[in-house]
């Protein structure tokens, strides 16, 4: 034990704390978010005392930043750091960080998550040691976010080791102990299973991102927090399966619960839910849609008609479940759902996840494994931005049959120049355009064109491209690639690329 904490202990129990400064007034930050600063001037009479520097919380926030900053560290200066809220200590990590983030479901570890209560905080300081004759500066800043700038804040993080994109690996659905998530202790008992399972089965599964999911809660959030840290090269993003009476989605990249009484409490319809997943940063996907939604599976499948399809981002095209079930073409298949919100013009990216609710269950005996599928985004860095972003972008695809690391690429050139899988390509009135699909990670496998409004006639004796045109009369359509094996079993799934004629 440091000695300076020891003494410090000594005398808070005698109450020796020093005068409380008046609070200072906040500030507008580049962000759009409040800034206010602390400042205080510690001498050898704050030595093993405590100080305070109070603070106002104001109403709607629902994440702060706090960074301590002091000097004479060279001669031995020690500040230790905590924070009080209007109901007690809120946590205390002594000389251990010196910046700290609460917020309602997550906290850096020796903090308690939580509501931000408005009204009178503190920060406390610990003087463990100051030197005779010695001055410190102690500047402490604290950034107030409110739910729409969290998202902003936690999608602009960078990955500076990442100078280009690749393509990064991940499962997109899963839960654990905090909704229906099981697995067996050392007793052979079921209890509801830790956080950590499911991220120790992602890492060993060589997964680049997951998304854990829980059925609306967020309560799995401090958890990710604390294990974050542990495994760097996996993101680890918190995300709500939100369970409505007509049908699952997953709100990915929250960092506060939302709505999920769907038609009550104030969440009148799709469109607010989706304002509400929005304001964070966050993004909607709708899950195994084609599941069913009675009995065998109560609200399981998709059955809003009057979904805004133009503002969901992504839809899960295989299910772990279904996958399990009747295969990725089964009779649950989300492909053909899919389909029929391509050929309506809309441009919604599938993916795919597990939905996996025991990790320990590695070899599938019961469920899919963890990862299986596995959805593959090209990212620009690993970070929740590059998540979603690249999901966003349409670059994505999914392997049915997890191993080596693979990759696929569908372009179209025209005279417009090349597009990527999930771009638009541009081709002149009565334009024919070449389409080509490369793949990586297999070692035989052919590709299948699917599209709408388009015709396509394979080329021959090139492998894996076709010449692609607009049908007569049609002014937009849609092509993308599937790989099969030699044996004709699916195992990619690509995502399109969207084809537009040149208006004059």
């Amino acid at each position: 034990m440091r000695l300076g904490a020891l003494a410090a202990v000594v005398v808070i129990l005698v109450g020796c704390v020093s005068p409380l400064p008046s609070p200072p007034n906040e500030a507008p930050t580049s962000d759009g978010s409040n800034e206010i600063v602390l400042s205080a001037s510690l001498t050898r009479d704050d030595h093993q005392t405590y100080r305070e520097l109070p603070f106002t919380v104001p109403s709607g926030v629902q994440r702060m930043t706090l960074v301590l900053t002091y000097s004479g560290r060279d001669k031995k200066t020690v500040v230790d750091l905590g924070v009080r809220d209007p109901q007690g200590v809120r946590g205390w990590s002594g000389g251990a960080k010196q910046t700290i983030e609460i917020a309602e479901t997550f906290a850096t570890p020796s903090y308690r998550a939580g509501p931000l209560t408005p009204g009178r905080w503190s920060v406390i300081l610990g003087i463990p040691n100051i030197r005779e004759r010695e001055t410190s500066e102690v500047v402490v800043r604290i950034a107030f976010h409110s739910a729409a700038q969290i998202g902003a804040k936690q999608l602009n993080s960078d990955d500076s080791t990442e100078e280009k994109g690749r393509w990064r690996r991940g499962d997109l659905h899963m839960h654990t102990g905090h909704s229906d998530g099981s697995c067996a202790n050392v007793h052979g008992l079921r209890i509801p299973c830790p956080v950590h399972k499911t991220v120790e089965a992602a890492a060993a599964a060589r997964l680049d991102f997951i998304a854990i999911t829980d059925h609306n809660t967020l309560s799995q959030g401090p958890f990710i927090s604390e294990l974050q840290p542990a495994f760097p090269d996996l993101l680890i993003v918190p995300g709500m399966e939100i369970t409505t009476f007509f049908g699952h989605a997953n709100a990915l990249g929250l960092q506060a619960p939302i709505p999920f009484q769907l038609g009550h409490q104030g969440l009148k319809d799709i469109g607010a839910l989706l304002d509400a997943t929005e304001n964070q940063g966050a993004l909607l996907s709708i899950n195994h849609p084609r599941q069913p939604s009675g009995e065998a599976c109560m609200g399981c499948g998709w059955t809003l008609e009057s979904t805004p399809w133009t503002r969901v981002s992504a839809i899960e095209v295989v299910n772990g479940g279904s996958l399990r079930l009747g295969g990725a073409e089964g009779a649950m298949s989300g492909i053909p759902f899919w389909t029929a919100l391509l050929e309506e013009g809309h441009r919604v990216t599938a993916i795919g996840g597990s939905d996996n609710h025991d990790p320990t269950d590695t070899l599938g005996l019961k469920q899919s494994p963890v990862g299986v599928p596995t959805t593959y985004v090209w990212m620009n860095s690993l970070t929740q931005r590059g998540l979603l972003e690249g999901i966003t972008s349409g670059r994505v695809f999914i392997d049915l049959k997890p191993g080596p690391e693979k990759a696929l690429s569908l372009t179209v050139s025209s005279s417009f120049g090349r597009s990527e899988m999930g771009q638009e390509a541009i081709l002149a009135p009565g334009e024919t355009a070449v389409a080509a699909a490369t793949f990586e990670g297999m070692e035989t496998g052919q590709a299948e064109f699917i599209s709408g409004g388009l015709d396509v006639t394979v080329t021959e004796g090139i492998a894996n491209t076709a010449r692609i045109s607009l049908k007569g009369g049609a002014a937009r359509g849609w092509i993308r690639v599937n790989i099969r094996s030699a044996d004709g079993d699916l195992i990619l799934i690509g995502n399109p690329i969207y084809i537009t004629e040149k208006s004059n």
